[in-house]
């Protein structure tokens, strides 16, 4: 089975390699000149240098190379991943289509599945799948043990997405619950912020366990009031993905929240970056789902607004330290 991976990004890239183990690749990127250059050196130089791309591989940015896939991976930021469906609407509506972005639309509040038939209404629900769980992309890529999940309401997609990823040191799980793992993914970068935020301000790790803590009640209500299943968010898709996201220095989602917690301003961080956050970019989307939903995320809120002032106050922290006494449960 060959595959096509759209995005050739760190987990773009890391997704090729894994899967080159079981199957030949393509790998398109919109940028020629940066496919020519990793085609000839083997190398994924502005992400992930260090490793030599296995020769099964073919990096490319001529979308007609995608055209034979038997599945194609979609691992582009949410911003442009509308975009990248339109861009490949000439395929057959019956090949799958896989998402790894970890993202709402913030013009539509849509998950990624949601997008793919919004943007291409001839692709069935059956013939869509989603990635979830504690997968950075550098370990990954380093041949560091890890897992993921795969959902999707097709049990034979799910499996052969599973076939197709799973090697000795990446295990691939399956699941139905599409909606558990996508709400999953989105919420825990937003919470990643606030965790960092709090290493930023030097809280301690009892704050920290606290943040993730709540957080995962926060994300567990509202998947469920979206049609999610609530033993997802105790696998890997929920509090897996939490645990890695919210711990690891090679956060984005952490990473940014730690230097806001430092004092930076959003605009000062996001200009020495090349890499995208998707808890920037989902913050406010995530809170408008709960809004709607009457699901209480403080941290969520608590996030948009730092997010959307663009830096943190004293104020912020103390709004959510001062709400009400409840019980935990």
């Amino acid at each position: 089975m060959s595959i096509a991976i759209v995005g050739a990004g760190s987990w773009g890239t890391t997704l090729a390699i894994l899967a080159s183990q079981n199957t030949d690749v393509v790998l398109y990127t919109r940028d020629e000149v940066r496919a020519n250059d990793m085609q000839l050196s083997r190398r994924n130089a502005k992400y992930l240098n260090e490793i030599e791309l296995p020769n099964n591989i073919s990096i490319t940015a001529n979308q007609d190379n995608v055209r034979d896939a038997q599945q194609v991976i979609f691992a582009v930021p949410s911003i442009g991943f509308r975009d990248a469906i339109v861009q490949f609407s000439f395929l057959d509506p019956s090949i799958p289509y896989i998402s790894v972005t970890k993202g709402l639309e913030k013009t539509t509040n849509m998950r990624m599945s949601q997008v793919i038939q919004d943007a291409d209404p001839r692709k069935k629900l059956e013939n869509i799948a989603v990635l979830g769980g504690p997968n950075l992309a550098h370990e990954i890529a380093n041949s560091f043990p890890a897992a993921t999940v795969v959902a999707s309401q097709s049990k034979e997609l799910a499996s052969n997405v599973q076939s197709l990823l799973m090697t000795n040191l990446f295990r691939v799980y399956v699941s139905s619950d599409v909606i558990g793992c996508e709400i999953g993914g989105v919420a825990k970068n937003v919470v990643a912020i606030a965790v960092g935020i709090g290493d930023g301000l030097q809280f301690g790790d009892n704050a920290k366990a606290a943040v993730m803590t709540r957080a995962l009640a926060e994300i567990t209500r509202l998947g469920v009031s979206q049609g999610g299943i609530a033993s997802t968010f105790s696998g890997l898709a929920g509090v897996g993905d939490l645990i890695a996201t919210c711990a690891s220095s090679l956060s984005r989602n952490r990473t940014v929240g730690f230097l806001l917690g430092q004092g930076k301003t959003l605009a000062e961080i996001e200009q020495t970056t090349h890499e995208i956050a998707e808890g920037v970019f989902s913050a406010s989307s995530l809170n408008k789902i709960a809004l709607q939903a009457e699901v209480e995320m403080p941290i969520v809120s608590a996030v948009t607004k730092v997010i959307e002032s663009g830096s943190v106050s004293k104020k912020d922290v103390e709004t959510l330290m001062t709400r009400p006494a409840s019980t935990e449960f």
